[in-house]
């Protein structure tokens, strides 16, 4: 399989994940004899700029749902966090 193959099926493959919902964050290689985790960075060079964005709403949702000192608020359509 070629290079530019395997760039359009990771890149279906980690667009179907985001789209998906949060379990995006758990994405393994598609490959099954591979359990290398997808990386940040590798959604950041290969995702849509929607697509990236969809994944950092699921990035922050889970931190702000795992740190329970954490908290978003929203003002006047802004979204802050309060630590």
């Amino acid at each position: 399989m070629s290079y530019f193959s395997l760039f359009f099926l990771f890149l279906g493959y980690i667009a179907t994940a985001i789209n998906d919902g949060p379990g995006c964050l758990l994405l393994r290689c598609p490959d099954a004899s591979c359990s290398a985790a997808v990386c940040h960075d590798l959604i950041n060079n290969v995702a849509s700029k929607e697509d990236k964005e969809k994944y950092d709403r699921h990035f922050l949702r889970s931190y702000i749902e795992c740190n329970k000192k954490v908290r978003m608020v929203e003002v006047s359509s802004i979204k802050i966090l309060i630590i």
